[in-house]
């Protein structure tokens, strides 16, 4: 398995080009999957491969066919709709090492694949042995690429922050500079194998060159520099290199403590992420939470605060309705303003809202 990728626009385009079982290719913009693959927890990416290894097992144990397999594991993928090319890497190799139990013949070139993906490679792999329940092979697979899932993100994590750290022993270079002394230490970061050519931004291409030329001059195709990409390594070091030549900020979000591309207002704290448990996405809460905290000390607000919890409460059992909680909370922040306002006191507010005097 390998991709090819280009970047054009600021956008960031990956292409399978077919050596991929269930992948065609992925387009976003430059940066983003490279930080977003710092922000998966190691849970949601424990969710996605033990479901999928679950119906692996069982059509394996249904005697369902070869074809059916690969099939309802494809349509899995598909229904995830996972917008992170790096996810979808271990997916694709997961897929060919789990299709290899079943199908002996591609043994070989599943080794290859895994050597190329995954840090430790094939090595710790297991493959089928028919004395030993296929189950302890797919169990193991899966334990041994949830370890290289949060090795690679903790070593990633680690080189970002090298990366774009002011106050660490690498602070008086620039970041390309540094990215290249990480290179240095072994992370491949740019001493990768992948090869790059001139190409056009979309295949086919017409094979007479009359039409050809006319395409060219109409600008039905564009000529992009192609790299030809045969490890996830190599696709780190590709990302970043564009993200970090193209001078693109990376920061840490305040809320969730990952790994992000600054679009838009350059004092932006916040993704845009929505972790697993929340409803809203950090930018959304993080602003929350800092309205908030700047109100601590603030004696109007929080004898707003008290009555507002009290009467969410009775809306929730049911004893307040929820129209008339609306009402009041409209009232009530209109009084608020009053009250800091001046026009009336903190004590006749705290009347109105039923508080302790």
């Amino acid at each position: 398995m390998h991709c090819k990728a280009y970047k054009k626009d600021d956008i960031m385009h990956i292409s399978f080009d077919g050596s991929s079982l269930i992948f065609s290719g992925f387009d976003y913009p430059v940066g983003d999957a490279v930080a977003g693959f710092t922000s998966i927890s190691h849970k949601s990416f424990e969710g996605v491969f033990c479901d999928f290894k679950d119906l692996f097992l069982d059509l394996y144990y249904a005697r369902d066919s070869y074809e059916n397999i690969f099939t309802a594991l494809s349509e899995y993928v598909d229904e995830l709709k996972i917008d992170n090319p790096y996810i979808n890497f271990y997916l694709d190799t997961f897929v060919m090492y789990l299709m290899a139990n079943y199908d002996l013949s591609s043994r070989d070139s599943v080794i290859k694949v895994c050597d190329a993906f995954l840090i430790n490679g094939a090595k710790s792999l297991k493959f089928y042995d028919d004395t030993i329940d296929p189950k302890w092979h797919v169990e193991s697979g899966l334990a041994n690429f949830l370890i290289d899932f949060m090795s690679r993100k903790a070593q990633l994590k680690e080189d970002i922050n090298a990366i774009t750290s002011a106050a660490d022993e690498l602070k008086e270079f620039s970041q390309l500079q540094r990215l290249y002394l990480l290179s240095l230490q072994g992370r491949n970061y740019l001493t990768g194998k992948f090869q790059t050519s001139l190409m056009p931004d979309h295949l086919p291409m017409p094979k007479n060159i009359k039409k050809l030329k006319t395409a060219l001059l109409e600008k039905e195709v564009d000529i992009v520099e192609m790299a030809t990409i045969d490890s996830i390594d190599d696709m780190f070091g590709y990302e970043l290199y564009h993200t970090i030549k193209q001078e693109l900020p990376i920061r840490k979000c305040k809320y969730c403590n990952n790994y992000f591309i600054v679009r838009g207002r350059s004092d932006t704290e916040y993704c845009d992420r929505i972790l697993s448990g929340e409803t809203k996405p950090c930018s959304i809460i993080g602003a929350t939470r800092n309205y908030w905290d700047g109100k601590k000390d603030n004696q109007v607000h929080n004898e707003f605060q008290k009555a507002y919890k009290r009467n969410h409460s009775r809306r929730r059992v049911g004893t307040m309705s929820e129209s008339d909680f609306f009402t009041w909370s409209e009232e009530a922040r209109a009084k608020c303003k009053e009250c800091e306002a001046g026009n009336i006191t903190l004590q006749e507010y705290k009347l109105w809202l039923g508080n302790k005097l």
